[in-house]
């Protein structure tokens, strides 16, 4: 389920994001996210009723230690990774 459905109401996942959403929060599970996530979110909804949603959002998670902020090292992985998975689909395939 993604942010942006649940604050979306026009998008075609809302009410399945939202209602899944809201039983999340029922049952008080604690929810995690990464800074990279909100900032596609923030980027998503740059222009649109909800974008200040996304920072209260950041704000909360941030005061209850459940904000994800990868290290220098685990960025430049991720990068990394991502590189090497763009340059495998591009390969031509080949007979195992």
């Amino acid at each position: 389920m993604g942010l942006i459905a649940v604050w979306d109401t026009s998008d075609q996942w809302h009410a399945p994001a939202a209602k899944a959403f809201g039983e999340l929060l029922h049952n008080r599970m604690p929810l995690y996210t990464s800074s990279q996530i909100l900032l596609e979110c923030g980027n998503a909804a740059a222009r649109r009723p909800y974008r200040g949603r996304v920072n209260a959002l950041r704000r909360q998670l941030m005061e209850a230690n459940l904000l994800l902020e990868p290290s220098v090292q685990e960025s430049e992985a991720e990068w990394v990774y991502r590189l090497n998975l763009m340059q495998f689909r591009q390969l031509p395939n080949q007979p195992v």
